[in-house]
């Protein structure tokens, strides 16, 4: 999905040359590798880029989940995600191109999702609202913890009400890239990581679960 992102952003500038194997060259083009596209597939919702109102295409991603994903994961729990991480892009990170995707492994019954944009990094958020950290990992932490209301910061209240969806609910991954710090949760731990030699201009969000057994209420988890 980054990868897409970043291609899509520089298409003036590169010439794309697909993969020899037919197969890889099927899935990529399946997925709408790298300029996306709207059309629905089985199990999986393309790649979708936006430069505006990301939260208003949301729609064509919800109804392939309608249509394709497991019964317990299409009532609110998947798309309370997607929502949450679409309309703080939408609203907050003043960015220019976003790209998001969501697939469902059947065989292995599990649900990639994935959000990414080029705008305000949450570390630069912070900066701006002067609050004092150290490491970029330590913003995004606070973001998570809810230290930062959401008037100040403008992007807390979707990572932390996902973030606790994925992690309690559907005891699920949650990474956060953003700037020079990345977060990665588990229901066991969570790790810190600063980026050394690399900075990420955006923010990434990417979460994987298992297929619930049951559909979860994610309203336990908002309070």
């Amino acid at each position: 999905l980054i990868l897409s992102s970043k291609l899509v952003q520089l298409k003036d500038y590169l010439r794309i040359i697909p993969p020899a194997n037919d197969g890889v060259k099927s899935y990529l083009a399946a997925i709408g590798f790298p300029s996306g596209k709207t059309n629905s597939g089985m199990t999986y919702c393309p790649i979708h880029h936006f430069n505006e109102n990301i939260s208003s295409h949301t729609e064509s991603v919800f109804k392939v989940i309608d249509n394709n994903f497991p019964l317990t994961v299409r009532g609110n729990a998947i798309k309370y995600i997607i929502s949450e991480l679409s309309d703080n892009i939408d609203q907050h990170s003043k960015y220019t191109h976003a790209s998001l995707m969501a697939q469902f492994f059947k065989k292995k019954e599990f649900i990639d999702i994935g959000v990414v944009d080029n705008g305000v990094t949450i570390p630069k958020l912070f900066e701006k609202k002067g609050k004092n950290f150290k490491e970029d990992f330590e913003a995004i932490s606070m973001a998570l913890s809810g230290t930062s209301t959401k008037k100040e910061s403008g992007r807390g209240t979707g990572l932390i009400t996902t973030s606790r969806v994925v992690e309690a609910g559907l005891r699920g991954e949650y990474y956060i890239v953003s700037r020079n710090g990345a977060v990665g949760i588990t229901p066991q731990d969570r790790k810190y990581f600063k980026l050394e030699n690399y900075k990420f201009n955006g923010t990434m969000v990417y979460v994987r679960f298992k297929v619930p057994k049951r559909e979860i209420d994610v309203y336990k988890y908002l309070n």
